[in-house]
C-alpha cells in the first residue's frame, strides 16, 4: 500500500511542471498523459467544463495508467491554491486497461466529481470524512459505493455528458462535411 502511495506521489510530482498559476485562461488548462486519444480527451474535458460551469481557475491533468487498484476505473484528486491567482489543480487518473468507450465514460464521471469539488458540493474534510451538500459523512469506506450521493450524481450525469459530447461532435462533423461539399462545388 505505501509503495503504491509513494508511486502516486511521484506521479503527481512529475506532472507539477504542467501547472501555471500566474496566467488566467478562458478554459481550464488540460494536459493528457498516456492514451491514444489525447486531442479528443482535451476536447471532451473542455466540453464538459463548459456544460458543468467550470472556469479557468482549474488546471487538469488526465493520466491513463494501468496501475489502478482492481475494480477502480478512475479517480480524481484536488489541490487548491489561493493567492493573487487562485487555481485548483486536478489530477484525474483513469485505468487504461478499460475499453475506449469505458475510458471516455469514466472521464465524464470524473468530470462530475471535478464540478462537485470546485463548486463546494463535495468537500474532503479528512482522510475518511467528506461533506456532501452540507452533510458530513464519516468513514466513507463503510458506505457502499452506490449509496454515496456524490457517486449517484456522477453515475447519473456521466451518460448524459458523454451523449451530449457525441451529438455535438456529430453536428460538427456534419457541418464540416457540408462546408467541404460547398467548397468542392465552386
Amino acid at each position: 500500500m505505501s509503495i503504491l502511495f509513494c508511486k502516486l506521489c511521484l506521479n503527481i510530482a512529475s506532472v507539477a511542471f504542467y501547472f501555471s498559476v500566474s496566467i488566467a485562461y478562458p478554459r481550464p488548462q488540460v494536459h493528457v498523459i498516456g492514451g491514444k486519444q489525447k486531442a479528443e480527451v482535451v476536447e471532451m474535458v473542455n466540453f464538459y467544463a463548459d456544460l458543468l460551469g467550470l472556469d479557468s481557475h482549474i488546471s487538469i491533468v488526465v493520466s491513463y495508467q494501468s496501475d489502478l487498484p482492481k475494480g477502480i476505473a478512475g479517480y480524481t484528486m484536488f489541490k487548491a491554491y489561493s493567492g493573487e491567482n487562485p487555481i485548483m489543480q486536478v489530477y484525474i487518473k483513469i485505468d487504461i486497461e478499460q475499453s475506449s468507450n469505458a475510458r471516455l465514460l469514466t472521464l465524464a464521471h470524473e468530470m462530475v466529481h471535478v464540478k462537485q469539488f470546485v463548486k463546494g458540493e463535495l468537500i474532503r474534510c479528512e482522510n475518511d470524512v467528506y461533506r456532501w451538500n452540507g452533510k458530513q459523512y464519516a468513514h466513507i469506506h463503510l458506505i457502499p459505493y452506490l449509496q454515496r450521493q456524490w457517486e449517484q450524481e456522477a453515475l447519473r450525469k456521466q451518460f448524459a455528458l458523454y451523449k451530449q459530447f457525441r451529438q455535438a461532435k456529430m453536428r460538427q462533423e456534419i457541418k464540416h462535411t457540408h462546408q467541404l461539399a460547398k467548397n468542392t462545388e465552386k
